[in-house]
């Protein structure tokens, strides 16, 4: 899977990340760890992720010089719901990015099941933010386990024929989570239709062959 070779090179979901700046350190902090300066924690790394994008985005400046929008606005929690949104379309009609080529390590599309195709573009830090992040999430719901192993009925895409639709791409994230026993996906592919099909009987064996 070339399009997910980056991931070969990169440490284990588990690990902590670098503190380069506060959207590190947030990202590092336990999940469910809710104070008074976990909030304020969130909100300057929320704030230092705006800017970082409008820094990098002529269509950013633009769109809050528009609406007369200012990060400076954003004081507290309940401030949030003032941050400027993007409607899920405009991502699938417009090239939005925010990175030059040379820096997407990986690209993850939707699966175009409406006729129109999403893009979410990662360089090397946003992507080992996702994926620490979605670990920090797990292991504190107590669904990580490194030491045994777990077999898994995933009902998604292949990754090793989807490659880069994100939810093929996120439950190969999420079976590294535990030592993996058998992975199973449901979603097979048909050479001859060129599509993929929810393989039903395939999925029913497998399932009782679990329990």
């Amino acid at each position: 899977m070339k399009e997910l070779d980056i991931e070969n090179k990169l440490p284990h979901p588990s690990v902590k990340l670098k503190e380069n700046n506060i959207l590190d350190e947030f990202i590092n902090s336990l999940a469910f760890k809710y104070s008074v300066e976990s909030e304020k924690r969130f909100l300057e790394a929320m704030k230092y992720a705006f800017r970082y994008q409008m820094s990098k985005s002529a269509f950013l400046k633009k769109y809050f010089k528009i609406i007369d929008f200012s990060l400076d606005s954003i004081k507290r929690k309940e401030d949030v719901d003032k941050l400027p949104f993007i409607f899920v379309n405009g991502f699938k009609e417009r090239l939005l990015t925010t990175l030059k080529p040379s820096e997407i390590v990986l690209e993850l599309k939707s699966s175009g099941t409406s006729g129109q195709v999403s893009r979410m573009q990662l360089d090397k830090g946003s992507l080992m933010r996702v994926r620490h992040m979605a670990w920090n999430i797990f292991n504190e719901l107590g669904l990580c386990d490194l030491d045994n192993e777990y077999d898994y009925l995933c009902f998604t895409y292949d990754p090793n024929i989807a490659k880069d639709v994100g939810t093929a791409w996120t439950d190969k994230l999420l079976t590294s989570f535990t030592k993996a026993g058998d992975i199973f996906y449901a979603f097979k592919w048909d050479e001859n239709k060129k599509e993929f099909y929810f393989d039903i009987e395939k999925s029913l064996e497998k399932l009782l062959e679990l329990e």
